[in-house]
């Protein structure tokens, strides 16, 4: 189970009337999966759509977002890893990169936020526990990690290498079956303003830190990210 969005490919986001889109500035009404697994992510408000920009997807920091379709089950997990590619503005405290769930405080699931604070990596089986660094040199990353309930363990990475973990309970359980969100908390706070070129999620399970790594590579390869 996961995702794998890759808006940077322009013939992987939709327009209202269900073509792809083809220049920059066009508002985005859906961005497919292309990992098979998940499905994808819309926005049926379109003043909330946020637009194609040279090299991704733009959310404006006010009220755009993107929503998945349907529930990313991981109820069977209780360890989920994930990668993204984004030039974000950092200007404005505690912006939603993705959340699973609605509020991680709450509700099992796992959260990136990324202001004026800095990177926080947050996650939650029956308790919440975050990693939190200061900001990075540059607002263009790739950012990654990894979340456990039943090792205790969040490890949050930046260009390839770890900057920050935690070793605090998440409690029990597993990540849930959950709606993931995008440049928003729920939909409806925490705006973002980004450009994102990829996003990955998935279950953690038998991807082991090498493997990870070497994820890490081939995106930052495809995406001219230097390591």
């Amino acid at each position: 189970m996961g995702i794998d969005y890759r808006p940077a490919d322009w013939s992987t986001l939709r327009l209202a009337s269900g073509a792809a889109v083809s220049a920059a500035g066009q508002a985005v009404a859906a961005m497919l999966d292309q990992s098979g697994k998940g499905g994808p992510a819309a926005q049926t408000q379109s003043a909330r759509r946020p637009a194609s920009v040279v090299g991704g997807i733009g959310f404006d920091g006010v009220n755009d977002a993107l929503v998945g379709a349907a529930a990313l089950d991981f109820s069977g997990s209780d360890e989920l890893v994930f990668a993204a590619v984004l030039d974000h503005d950092g200007t404005v405290t505690d912006n939603t990169v993705f959340e699973l769930g609605t509020d991680v405080a709450s509700v099992a699931g796992l959260r990136l936020a990324y202001g004026a604070s800095g990177l926080t990596l947050s996650a939650r089986g029956t308790a919440t526990a975050s990693a939190v660094h200061a900001p990075p040199n540059t607002s263009r990353i790739l950012v990654s990690g990894r979340a456990a309930i039943g090792s205790a363990r969040l490890a949050l990475r930046i260009d390839g290498a770890e900057i920050a973990s935690s070793s605090a309970s998440q409690g029990t359980g597993n990540y849930g079956s959950r709606t993931l969100h995008i440049g928003a908390r729920a939909g409806t706070s925490a705006w973002a303003k980004m450009t994102l070129e990829r996003l990955i999620l998935a279950d953690g399970r038998g991807v082991s830190d090498a493997l990870l790594a070497a994820v890490e590579l081939e995106i930052a390869a495809t995406h001219g990210v230097p390591l």
